[in-house]
C-alpha cells in the first residue's frame, strides 16, 4: 500500500493539534500514513506539548521541535534572482527565528514516504477520507503536473466552469478557472497531496523560513514554471480550518481573536476542543458562533459573536 506523509505546522496551539491529531487518526485508513509535527512555542506554552507528546507516544506521530535560527541558505541559492530579491526586500527571511527550513527539508529528505501533505494545526478532518489509487498513479506517472485535494469538493465554492467530474472524481485546471483563490492556487500547506520528491526537489530551491514564506514562495515558483496545473478532488470535502486564532505576525489573515492562553489553560485542564461542522459546508475556512470543549461530563461553551 503507497505510503503518504502527513506534515503538520504548529506553534502555540496545542489545543487545536490534539483535535486535529485525533481527527486524523480516526479518518485515515485507505492509505498508510506518517505523520510528522514541525512545532514551536513560547515559554508559557511548553507544557502543552509535553502533554501532546505524552498522549501520543505509542501513535505513530513523531514530534520534531524547531530550535534558535542559523544559517539556512546556501550560496547557491542566492544564484536564483528571485530569491535574491526576496532576502533583500524581507527581513525576517535575513533573521529567522527557527531552523524551520532545514528542519522541514531533512524531514522530507529522510521519509520513505512517495506522497506528501501539509496541514496547519487549526485544521480538522471531518470524515473518513477515501484515498482514491487511480490519481495517486496520475501522480507518480506525472509528478510535476498533478496534485490531489483533500479541502475541495463538489459542493465548495466557485467551482471552475471547466471542471470535469467523472466517476466521483472532479478534475480541474489551475490555471484556467474561476476567480475562486481555493480552485486557483496550486501549492497550499492545507490538505493537498503531492509527490513528495518533486516537493522535495523544489523546497531545495527556494528560500523559506516558515509556513507563510513555505506557502507563498514555493507557490509563485510553480506558477512560474506552469507547474502543477491539473487538480483532482473527490466530490466529498474531507476537511476544514477554523481561523479561531492567529499566531504568526507575516500576514495579517483574517481571525476570530481567540485566546491561544485559554485554549492552553483548558488544555492542561484535560478539556477537549471540538469545532461545530455545518450541515451545509461550501467553504474550506469556517468562522463558528461557537466552540464547545469537553471533559468526561463537563462541558462548556465560548460563544464567538
Amino acid at each position: 500500500m503507497n505510503k503518504l506523509l502527513i506534515v503538520i505546522f504548529s506553534y502555540n496551539r496545542a489545543m487545536q493539534l490534539n483535535t486535529l491529531l485525533k481527527s486524523i487518526q480516526n479518518s485515515f485508513s485507505s492509505i498508510n500514513i506518517d505523520v510528522v509535527v514541525l512545532y514551536n512555542h513560547d515559554p508559557d506554552f511548553c507544557e502543552g506539548y509535553i502533554e501532546l507528546k505524552k498522549r501520543y507516544q505509542t501513535a505513530n506521530i513523531k514530534f520534531i521541535k524547531e530550535t534558535s535560527g542559523i544559517n539556512l541558505y546556501s550560496n547557491k541559492l542566492f544564484l536564483n534572482k528571485y530569491n535574491l530579491f526576496r532576502y533583500f526586500k524581507y527581513a525576517y527571511l535575513r533573521n529567522p527565528k527557527s531552523n524551520f527550513r532545514n528542519l522541514l527539508n531533512k524531514t522530507l529528505e529522510d521519509s520513505n514516504a512517495e506522497y506528501i501533505s501539509f496541514l496547519t494545526d487549526d485544521s480538522v478532518f471531518i470524515k473518513k477520507v477515501e484515498v482514491r489509487q487511480e490519481i495517486l498513479e496520475q501522480i507518480s506517472n506525472n509528478p510535476s503536473k498533478y496534485s490531489y485535494s483533500l479541502r475541495l469538493g463538489l459542493d465548495s465554492e466557485g467551482l471552475p466552469r471547466e471542471s470535469e467530474i467523472d466517476k466521483g472524481i472532479i478534475k480541474w485546471d489551475f490555471y484556467k478557472n474561476s476567480s475562486n483563490k481555493d480552485w486557483k492556487y496550486p501549492f497550499s500547506v492545507d490538505g493537498h497531496i503531492y509527490n513528495k520528491n518533486f516537493i522535495t526537489r523544489v523546497l531545495k530551491k527556494i528560500i523559506y523560513v516558515n509556513p507563510n514564506s513555505l506557502e507563498s514562495f514555493v507557490c509563485n515558483y510553480i506558477k512560474s514554471k506552469k507547474q502543477l496545473n491539473e487538480g483532482y478532488a473527490n466530490q466529498e470535502i474531507y476537511m476544514l480550518s477554523y481561523p479561531i486564532n492567529m499566531v504568526q505576525n507575516v500576514e495579517q489573515n483574517e481571525h476570530m481573536g481567540v485566546s491561544v492562553e485559554l485554549l492552553e489553560e483548558y488544555f492542561l485542564k484535560g478539556y477537549q476542543l471540538f469545532y461545530p461542522i455545518p450541515n451545509t459546508i461550501t467553504s474550506f475556512q469556517q468562522y463558528p458562533k461557537i466552540l464547545n470543549f469537553k471533559k468526561g461530563n463537563s462541558n462548556i461553551e465560548i460563544k464567538l459573536r
